[in-house]
């Protein structure tokens, strides 16, 4: 399954190829692997675990909770539903083509709208 992944301007940033996330260049930036977040050599960057975002030594970046993503300090950082994200004051962020699983769009979040820096947040 392919989804396209539009910012609030209509603009094409990405997609989604099943477990492969793609900027808007159509180059490889990560994967979701079940839990796992990968970068795009596969190194495991963060998990989602337990309604969870842990870093690779799975210390706490945020939290998931409901339709939310939160900080680790439980400040909303964004709102989800099955084809669009929000942000934190419920503008909107961006849409997605097609509907996306639940750990697909955190990771689209994460690596295409970068809710949460990984790289600063894992010592990186």
């Amino acid at each position: 399954m392919r989804a396209t992944i539009y910012n609030d301007s209509g603009n094409t940033v990405g997609y989604v190829e099943d477990k492969e996330i793609k900027d808007v260049l159509y180059e490889t930036i990560g994967y979701i692997e079940g839990e796992e977040i990968k970068d795009k050599f596969n190194n495991t960057i963060a998990y989602i675990k337990d309604n969870q975002i842990l870093n690779s030594e799975y210390g706490a970046l945020g939290i998931i909770d409901e339709n939310m993503i939160k900080d680790a300090d439980y400040d909303t950082l964004c709102y989800f539903f099955k084809d669009e994200l929000k942000d934190a004051s419920f503008k909107d962020i961006g849409h997605f083509e097609n509907v996306l699983n639940k750990n697909q769009i955190i990771t689209v979040a994460l690596l295409i709208f970068k809710i949460i820096d990984l790289q600063s947040e894992s010592g990186k």
